[in-house]
């Protein structure tokens, strides 16, 4: 399978995924309420880049129960790069809670 064909097919899986997000506050999970409609990989990234949820503990997407945090981890980690701004404890505990490498921001507070 080429590599070209297999992008477009996680883009898809990515694009009709619905997404459970779990948190965790106080010791507690919960899986965070929202609209179906907004239980996509888009918004899930969405709520979380832009700092509306931040007590993540893990993502799963439903149809297959596979756990994709890392994967929305990086996207949001992207995301944080492209807008350069310093990230807040919360958004460092996220990347590193997850394997996700540092950023430039990460490093330039550290």
């Amino acid at each position: 399978m080429g590599i070209m064909k297999r992008e477009m097919e996680r883009q898809a899986e990515r694009d009709f995924s619905v997404l459970v997000v779990i948190t965790k506050h106080n010791g507690k999970e919960t899986i965070r309420e929202r609209d179906l409609c907004d239980s996509n990989w888009a918004e899930t990234v969405r709520y979380i880049a832009n700092g509306e949820w931040t007590d993540i503990e893990r993502v799963h997407r439903l149809y297959t129960g596979e756990d994709v945090t890392r994967l929305i981890a990086e996207e949001c980690s992207r995301l944080w790069d492209l807008r350069d701004e310093p990230l807040a404890d919360w958004q460092k505990d996220f990347l590193r809670d997850n394997g996700v490498g540092k950023r430039r921001a990460v490093e330039a507070a550290e």
